[in-house]
């Protein structure tokens, strides 16, 4: 192989960063809109990553899990999204959601992933294209968008 001449560092920048980002999320029976911060649901946010690849792997050891894709798996898929995303990838809310009985409910894990798992499927599905959307955390300085030649 010869060694490449060429300079790609500019693009360095432009990576992923793991630093929490807004998302306002609200639905028609919100009480008022809810701001997440959330972190990438991808492999530079490691906590995610790692409870994925153990998720998978569990699956894969037990023989006794159907392989056939139907409903029932893809809901499955919906379900195990929820539980990673909340876990690992809602960082805080400054403006909280409410609970049935009117009241914000404060930050946890605990209460972040019965959040995600409450939400409508539509608005999970916001929440989840956010997370998984590497552009989402890139932070794109002057400096960096003149480095890249952008």
């Amino acid at each position: 192989m010869t060694k490449a001449t060429f300079d790609f560092s500019n693009y360095a920048a432009l990576e992923q960063r793991l630093e929490p980002r807004p998302l306002i999320i609200d639905a028609p029976g919100f009480k008022r809109p809810v701001k997440l911060m959330l972190l990438p649901a991808t492999d530079i946010n490691p906590d995610y990553h790692n409870d994925w690849v153990r998720r998978i792997t569990e699956r894969r050891t037990n023989k006794d899990q159907a392989t056939t894709v139907d409903g029932k798996l893809v809901e499955r898929a919906r379900t195990e999204d929820r539980e990673l995303i909340g876990l690992h990838c809602v960082a805080d809310w400054p403006e909280p959601p409410v609970d049935a009985t009117g009241k914000d409910v404060p930050f946890s894990r605990e209460a972040a992933e019965a959040f995600m798992l409450a939400l409508p499927g539509y608005v999970f599905d916001d929440v989840r294209v956010f997370c998984a959307s590497p552009a989402n955390f890139v932070t794109i300085t002057d400096a960096a968008k003149e480095k890249a030649g952008n």
